[in-house]
């Protein structure tokens, strides 16, 4: 079984999607193939040199999102219109692509998945679905968003990593599905890409273990650092805060991004801080109540804290 990873991004993620690809590279038992779509990659290429070197890596593809952006719903988030990339795969993808793991590009990899992801593969044969998934609600949790979305069924999932048999994908023409989905109910979509997938499934996908999308939250202590490192595959850093933001970067769990970002990078921290007021508040508390003394490089927060700032 010769599995493949997607990855859809723009410049607003190269340096954490390489990371990301880094993480994978290094803890795979066997060869893969990577496919990249952006809607710039020579950009992309610029800082990502000899990567298609990397000796886990049986083939790498680059595909040029070409798709008008301007065409796309509006988004009024943190997160940008390349989530809506991995609606239009089919367009993209060569179709000898069997077994396909789609994955976000804020997500570390810690142990080797592909053993797992096998069984995955053959459970979701043994189940004839499409698409595999971790649930991430259900009707009972969040009735409003099943009904706003008009679900018939009782799970909603995370759209972060997906299994995706991609036979099946192409003989079902899932992706004019999405497409269509996209279209119609443009207005009604708070999620995005995640609400488009979910209605097009509506339950009907394997369910995937939580280790394969464990979603990390702001909680602190080296405890549960530890539960991370214990029962995850897949690190999964969701939401606005980001293990690069100037504050999240304190928590403990950032550290499994950060010690990514090292190696590959050979700098001592990733750090992004988007200046607003409202984030020159929260900085200076940090500095002020000595919080960032807690970390195990304080001084070279202080030293990246104020690089990204004056960057902006």
């Amino acid at each position: 079984m010769n599995l493949s990873f997607l990855y859809c991004f723009d410049n607003n993620f190269n340096i954490q999607a390489l990371t990301s690809i880094h993480s994978l590279l290094g803890k795979v038992s066997e060869k893969i193939t990577l496919h990249i779509i952006h809607n710039d990659i020579l950009e992309f290429k610029t800082i990502s040199e000899g990567l298609d070197k990397n000796e886990m890596i049986n083939e790498i593809n680059y595909y040029d999102f070409s798709y008008d952006l301007e065409l796309l719903p509006s988004i009024n988030t943190h997160i940008s219109k390349a989530t809506y990339y991995r609606l239009f795969i089919s367009e993209y993808l060569n179709k000898k692509v069997k077994k396909l793991i789609y994955l976000d590009a804020d997500i570390i990899c810690i142990k080797d998945p592909i053993p797992d992801l096998k069984n995955c593969f053959n459970l979701m044969k043994n189940e004839n679905k499409e698409l595999s998934a971790y649930v991430e609600s259900t009707r009972e949790k969040n009735p409003d968003l099943f009904n706003r979305l008009k679900l018939k069924n009782n799970n909603q999932f995370n759209a972060g990593v997906l299994l995706i048999d991609f036979e099946k994908w192409t003989f079902n023409n899932t992706s004019n599905k999405l497409s269509k989905i996209l279209n119609e109910r443009r207005d009604e979509l708070f999620d995005y890409d995640q609400e488009v997938l979910n209605v097009c499934f509506d339950d009907n996908f394997t369910k995937l273990e939580k280790k394969f999308n464990f979603q990390v939250t702001n909680q602190i202590g080296k405890s549960y650092l530890e539960t991370i490192k214990r029962e995850a595959i897949f690190v999964h850093y969701l939401g606005k805060d980001k293990p690069w933001h100037f504050n999240r970067i304190l928590l403990p769990s950032s550290i499994i991004y950060q010690n990514e970002f090292r190696n590959l990078f050979n700098k001592q921290l990733h750090i992004i801080f988007n200046l607003n007021k409202r984030n020159v508040l929260r900085f200076l508390k940090i500095i002020f109540t000595f919080s960032f003394l807690k970390f195990k490089y304080p001084l070279s927060y202080l030293k990246y804290s104020f690089i990204a700032i004056f960057k902006k």
